[in-house]
């Protein structure tokens, strides 16, 4: 039977050689050498999933590192999801998309169909098995893409605005911040 510290040498092993697959990635248009890819824990049983890297993210190639990423870092916070959950966030793409001008736009649907392997190979490498699996969509973009007929029905799919939404609402004193507060606090236990 394998220690725990070669099975955490085996994730290891496996998340670079995921990073590795992601960033030689060309299926779209937006072809960045460096993917933002994920931050948090690995294994997870709980993914939290974006819409795209922000500029920011873009940058440190880290997702939810600008001003969402505050939003989102007090979400974890005040929530607690670190004391209950191993917990990853990621989004559905993995490409700053770029406006033309160096600005962010919305991802197309071909580009964020083309990364969707990438996001479901994650999940079926990185969720802990024989577990409840729980996907949190931040967002409209991510909640439109990531359903269980694009990623598979054996996950417990929950919903909540995404945090750049709720920074332009008011930040942590928003309705939508309360709002998506409640849904993560609220989520069933494991």
């Amino acid at each position: 039977m394998p220690n725990a510290k070669s099975v955490a040498s085996s994730y290891e092993q496996s998340v670079l050689f995921h990073e590795r697959i992601c960033n030689v990635c060309s299926k779209c248009e937006i072809v960045e050498k460096k993917k933002t890819i994920w931050r948090g824990q690995i294994p997870f049983n709980l993914l939290l999933v974006g819409e795209a890297p922000g500029p920011t993210e873009r940058i440190e190639k880290i997702p939810f590192y600008g001003q969402a990423g505050w939003i989102f870092d007090e979400l974890v916070e005040q929530t607690k999801l670190y004391e209950s959950w191993s917990w990853c966030v990621s989004n559905t793409i993995l490409c700053y998309p770029d406006d033309g001008n160096g600005g962010f736009r919305a991802p197309k649907t071909e580009e964020m169909d083309a990364c969707l392997p990438h996001l479901t190979r994650f999940m079926d490498n990185y969720f802990i098995p024989n577990q409840l699996k729980i996907i949190v969509t931040m967002g409209k973009v991510a909640k439109e893409q990531v359903t269980p007929d694009n990623v598979g029905d054996e996950y417990e799919f929950y919903h909540i605005d995404h945090p750049s939404y709720m920074n332009r609402k008011g930040g942590v004193h928003s309705q939508s911040f309360y709002e998506a507060r409640c849904t993560l606090e609220n989520l069933p236990p494991f």
